[in-house]
């Protein structure tokens, strides 16, 4: 039901919280695959799903249990957790699967279940509550207004830039 999307991460990440305050920031139209600490090692097969609306988290689902919503989100248990961020273009139509009741999950319970992280939760359900007030601005020049999301961009760039001149042996080429 949910269309594959553009992988665009890949990371194993042991603050939740900084990624789910990405996507947010970002407005992710997409999706996560989460895979918990206890299967980093080998056994892909205890993952969650999680899909995103402009960033808010609109549902989970756990494929091995067959469970939705929070429930999904229970059968993670702790970090660290292997995060794939993946992308899905403007045409991709996820109004089915987030019409389910039995999977949604409500604006921030993804970062208080998982990340332990109220300030980000409570930015979250912000984000979600101003984009259900219709927020009829302009997203490009709003995305531009937003330092903090140009600021994280530049910020994976750079890591991104550092990691590739360390596998190449370039790291004196670089200047911060």
């Amino acid at each position: 039901m949910i269309p594959d999307g553009t992988l665009c991460r890949s990371r194993v990440v042991t603050d939740l919280g900084a990624e789910l305050d990405a996507i947010c920031r970002r407005r992710l139209d997409g999706y996560i695959v989460v895979a918990p600490q206890r299967t980093l090692l080998g056994d892909d097969g205890d993952r969650s799903i999680i899909t995103f609306e402009d960033g808010i988290a609109r549902l989970a689902y756990h494929p091995e249990s067959d469970r939705g919503g929070p429930a999904a989100l229970g059968r993670l248990g702790p970090g660290p957790y292997r995060v794939d961020r993946y992308e899905l273009d403007a045409a991709a139509d996820l109004d089915i699967p987030h019409g389910a009741v039995s999977l949604q999950v409500p604006p921030g319970g993804v970062a208080e279940r998982l990340a332990d992280d109220p300030a980000v939760a409570d930015r979250i359900r912000e984000a979600a509550a101003e984009q259900a007030a219709g927020d009829d601005s302009d997203p490009v020049a709003a995305f531009l207004e937003n330092e903090a999301a140009i600021d994280d961009i530049r910020e994976t760039a750079r890591a991104e830039a550092h990691e590739r001149a360390a596998e190449w042996g370039l790291e004196d080429a670089l200047e911060d």
